[in-house]
C-alpha cells in the first residue's frame, strides 16, 4: 500500500502540567471520501509513526485502496484552567497604587506568588498580608533602586514568569511649559524604569523559555493629548520599545504585549477632581464613564496567561470607546 501524504502539526508542548497532547492519526479513503480508522498515541516519535502505519496495512478493508494519512492534535484538558498561575511568579512594578495594585491582587487570586514594587510601604505589607506575596520597597525613577529591586527578585526566583511594568507618573504642560527636569522625570518613571526591568529580567526569562511581560502605556500613546506633551510622548515609546522587544523575544517563549487604559478612576486622576473636570472627562467615553482598575487588570491578566498564547506585541486599548470616535 502507498501512502501519499503524511501531515504532522508542529511540536506542541501542553501548557500546564495537568494538561498533555494526544496525537490522532485518521486514515481517510479518498474515493469515496470516508474515515476509515482512527489511530490514538501520545507522541509522535518515528516509531510510533512506523507502528501505526504496520498497524493499517494490516487492516483488511485497506487493501488497494489510495488513502492519505493527516493528523490532528486533541489538547486534553485534566481540569485545569487556563487562568490558573498556580506554580507562577509575577513581579508588578506600581504595584500598591492604581492599575498595578489591581493586577497584583488578581494575579493572586488567580494562584500566582506576586513580588510587588512600589513606593507605598503600608500597601505593600497590606498585600504581603494576604498571602504569597513579597513587597520590595522601589523607586523606579532611580536605576540603583530598580537594580537592587530585580537582584533581589532574581534571588528570590531565578526564573520569574511574569512581569507587569505598571508604575507610571502624568505631568500637565506644554513644549513650552515644561522645564528639561521635568522631561526627564517622566521618562525616567514611565520609559526608562521599563527598558530596566526588561533588560535586568529577559535573561532570565529566555534561558527559562518562557516569560509574558505586559507593559501599561495608555491611549495617550495612540492619539494627540493637547497639554499632557511628555506624558502622550513617554506612552508612544513603550508601545514602541514593547512592540520592538517583542519581535526580538518570541522566537524565545517571552511574549510581550502593552495595554492602554483608557480614563480609568485610580488616585492619580483623582488627583484632578479638585477642579470639577472627571464628570467632564468622562462625558467623551462612548460609555458615558471612566473605568476602574480591575477593568483594566482583566485585560493584564489575560494577556499574562497561556490563553494569550498567540498574541506578540499587541497593542490593547481598553479605553471604553474613546479611540473609536
Amino acid at each position: 500500500m502507498e501512502l501519499d501524504e503524511l501531515y504532522w502539526f508542529p511540536e506542541y508542548k501542553p501548557r500546564t502540567e495537568t494538561q498533555e497532547n494526544i496525537y490522532i492519526m485518521t486514515m481517510v479513503n479518498r474515493e469515496p471520501q470516508q474515515i476509515i480508522g482512527h489511530f490514538v498515541s501520545r507522541d509522535k516519535t518515528s516509531r510510533t509513526i512506523q507502528k501505526l502505519v504496520a498497524t493499517a496495512v494490516r487492516l483488511p478493508e485497506l487493501a488497494g485502496k489510495r488513502t492519505v494519512w493527516y493528523n490532528k492534535i486533541r489538547h486534553q484538558n485534566k481540569g485545569a484552567d487556563e487562568m490558573n498561575f498556580q506554580g507562577k511568579t509575577a513581579v508588578v512594578t506600581g504595584g500598591t497604587s492604581g492599575i498595578g495594585e489591581s493586577a497584583a491582587r488578581k494575579l493572586l487570586e488567580q494562584g500566582a506568588r506576586v513580588l510587588v514594587l512600589g513606593r507605598n510601604e503600608e500597601k505593600g505589607r497590606a498585600l504581603e498580608a494576604l498571602g504569597n506575596c513579597r513587597f520590595l520597597p522601589c523607586d523606579v525613577s532611580d536605576p540603583q533602586s530598580i537594580e537592587n529591586a530585580c537582584g533581589q527578585i532574581l534571588a528570590d526566583c531565578p526564573a520569574p514568569h511574569i512581569l507587569v511594568n505598571s508604575a507610571g507618573m502624568s505631568l500637565d504642560g506644554t513644549v513650552e511649559t515644561l522645564t528639561l527636569e521635568q522631561w526627564n522625570r517622566i521618562f525616567a518613571v514611565n520609559v526608562t524604569s521599563v527598558f530596566l526591568m526588561c533588560k535586568h529580567l529577559i535573561p532570565a526569562m529566555r534561558k527559562n523559555g518562557y516569560g509574558r511581560i505586559v507593559n501599561i502605556a495608555s491611549t495617550a500613546g495612540t492619539v494627540g493629548a493637547p497639554g499632557l506633551e511628555s506624558y502622550a510622548a513617554t506612552k508612544g515609546a513603550v508601545i514602541q520599545l514593547s512592540r520592538s522587544m517583542a519581535a526580538s523575544c518570541a522566537k524565545d517563549g517571552v511574549l510581550i504585549n502593552t495595554v492602554c487604559p483608557g480614563g480609568t478612576l485610580t488616585p492619580m486622576m483623582y488627583s484632578i477632581e479638585a477642579n470639577g473636570s472627571l464628570k467632564e472627562f468622562a462625558s467623551l467615553f462612548p460609555l458615558g464613564r471612566l473605568a476602574q482598575p480591575e477593568e483594566i487588570a482583566n485585560a493584564i491578566v489575560f494577556l499574562a496567561s497561556d490563553e494569550a498564547s498567540f498574541m506578540v506585541g499587541s497593542t490593547v486599548l481598553v479605553d471604553g470607546g474613546f479611540t473609536c470616535i
